[in-house]
């Protein structure tokens, strides 16, 4: 596997029955990235009802390359709500015509890695009251 340790820990997910068949792994290479990086290195939404997903990539000091969207490690925060949220799994979704940034580290609770994503929504949400066909 290489020269340093690959660090997994797993968990079960649960149903209001008990547990089911599937189990989530989380694979994390050791210690900190030397770069974070997203593969779009700004967002635009044409509307408030377009989510946009990011994808988020580490490069660690020994070159290798992970793709660290949905690590445990890896956090996401919107500059301004009002203008874009952010979920747990780094898909932005609108909430107003304006900029913001989306705040994304990755790491441990004293030492992280931070990028700066500029989002932008251009378009409108719809009239209100309209019915749509």
């Amino acid at each position: 596997m290489g020269e340093e340790p690959i660090y997994a820990t797993s968990s079960s997910r649960f149903s209001k029955s008990g547990p089911d068949a599937s189990s989530v792994v989380d694979v994390e290479a050791p210690g900190l990235p030397a770069k974070l990086s997203a593969l779009l290195p700004q967002l635009t939404s044409e509307s408030i009802a377009e989510s946009v997903p990011l994808q988020m990539l580490a490069t660690f000091p020994n070159g290798s390359e992970w793709g660290v969207t949905e690590s445990t490690r890896t956090a996401f925060r919107s500059s301004d709500s009002s203008v874009a949220t952010v979920n747990p799994f780094g898909i932005v979704t609108p909430a107003g015509r304006r900029k913001a940034t989306i705040l994304v580290t990755y790491g441990f609770e004293s030492s992280t890695v931070e990028l700066n994503i500029p989002f932008i929504c251009l378009g409108n949400s719809p009239a209100r009251g309209s019915a749509r066909q």
